[in-house]
Parts: C-alpha cells; sequence; structure tokens
C-alpha cells in the first residue's frame, strides 16, 4: 500500500493562527500529489 496524496481538510481545522497551519506553505496547502511510491512503516 503507498500513499497517493495528502489533503488538508480545511473544515476540520479550528484554529488556522497556531502551528503548523501557521506556516505558509502549509497554510496555502489544499492537496499534495507524491509521484513516487511513499510507505510509511
Amino acid at each position: 500500500m503507498y500513499l497517493r496524496s495528502v489533503e488538508l481538510m480545511s473544515a476540520k481545522i479550528g484554529n488556522r493562527d497556531q502551528y503548523p497551519f501557521d506556516i505558509p506553505a502549509i497554510r496555502s496547502l489544499e492537496r499534495l500529489e507524491l509521484t513516487n511510491n511513499v510507505t510509511f512503516l
């Protein structure tokens, strides 16, 4: 099983002014497509 993408579910975030959501790269993230196979053990 591989991870194909990561999606930020904005509706489930309580406070976007706290870490890690206050980081501009994370704040603007909607979906991150992973083109290489990623496995978490």
